[in-house]
């Protein structure tokens, strides 16, 4: 509100004055439902709505935006990539096996999944002291699921960053897994050059005559060193940090809409 947005906001089935229960074929009903709301009865453009989900919300928020593509953005704070890692870690591993099979015939909320069927602008916030999300449990950025979440998003827009080469996954989850000290050095290293990233952005969609086309074919015909340039560089642009543990609000600053890679095509003209 701060910001000069209209928020509507919905309690999940079975919470506040929602009836139901948070089941998830349940969660995708209502969530349908507030969007028909927002667009039918409220007249909100879809091309306005920015879907906002923390936390566990991110599986009904990108549920929404791969129904509703035209959307503006998507904005996944403190969120997962699958909750099946999460849910193996608190139960006896002797369990693995029900837990797995439960998971996946009934709680298959598997968030990664449903973005990459979204191909619209994302903005991811990983929240540096979480509690929650980590595997194994504690707060160490290495065990961020929103590290796995940005990676499997990655190798699904820009899979020829990747292809063939183990090194740019190896840096990517060293680069996720650092400190700001450290990622700073780790950038400076490889001597990423922002405005050069952008080029090989913007060219990519000039190819396309200027439309955003996913898998996108950019670093086909790049060298290895400059696939890890431009990994960090997108690493960057769509993952922004908060220090903080889960359940702090987030930090005004960071409820931006996101980054849309067409920008490129106008800062490199």
């Amino acid at each position: 509100m701060n910001k000069g947005y209209s928020i509507l906001g919905w309690n999940h089935p079975g919470f506040g004055c929602s009836t139901g229960a948070p089941y998830p074929l349940q969660e995708e009903n209502a969530i349908d439902c507030v969007m028909r709301f927002a667009i039918d009865y409220l007249t909100f453009p879809e091309e306005q709505i920015i879907l906002y989900g923390w936390s566990i919300g991110g599986y009904t928020a990108t549920w929404a935006a791969m129904n509703y593509p035209s959307i503006q953005s998507l904005v996944l704070d403190a969120t997962f990539d699958d909750v099946l890692p999460l849910a193996i870690m608190t139960m006896s591993s002797s369990l693995e096996g029900l837990v797995r099979n439960i998971i996946r015939d009934h709680f298959n909320l598997n968030i990664a999944e449903q973005l990459n069927r979204y191909n619209g602008t994302v903005l991811l916030i990983r929240r540096t002291e979480d509690e929650v999300v980590c595997t194994p449990s504690g707060n160490s950025l290495s065990g961020n699921r929103g590290n796995m979440l940005l990676t499997k998003f990655l190798i699904r827009r820009y899979p020829e960053l990747f292809a063939e080469n183990s090194e740019c996954a190896a840096l990517l989850a060293r680069f996720l897994s650092a400190d700001i000290s450290t990622r700073k050095s780790i950038i400076e290293t490889l001597n990423v050059d922002e405005k050069q990233c952008l080029n090989f952005v913007a060219k990519d969609i000039e190819k396309n005559n200027g439309i955003i086309n996913y898998p996108s074919m950019l670093g086909q015909d790049c060298d290895s060193k400059i696939k890890q340039q431009i990994i960090l560089f997108l690493a960057t642009m769509y993952m922004k940090d908060q220090p903080s543990s889960h359940c702090t609000p987030l930090a005004v600053d960071l409820f931006q809409p996101g980054w849309n890679p067409t920008t490129a095509m106008s800062i490199t003209e």
